[in-house]
């Protein structure tokens, strides 16, 4: 049995679109409505929560990382 696990950490905020602040809510209505319902899901927590434009979105001093694991089962066949 073999047991991998990796752990990595990025040098940018951006692997998963959460740093800085929000965009203009109005600016992102006019070209890409679904944009702004993707970036701001709160509103599926909290019925009618307003869009936050500009408010905290992120920390962009903490980088983001990511991890993955994986278990291989390996059985070797031997001819007799």
């Amino acid at each position: 049995m073999k047991l991998d696990f990796l752990f990595r950490k990025t040098f940018n905020d951006y692997i998963d679109d959460v740093s800085t602040i929000y965009p203009d809510g109005s600016l992102i209505d006019k070209k890409l409505p679904l944009v702004k319902e993707l970036s701001f899901r709160g509103d599926e927590i909290i019925p009618g929560a307003a869009y936050p434009s500009g408010a905290q979105r992120g920390n962009p001093d903490q980088k983001d990382f990511y991890y993955t694991g994986q278990v291989k089962l390996v059985y070797h066949l031997h001819k007799k």
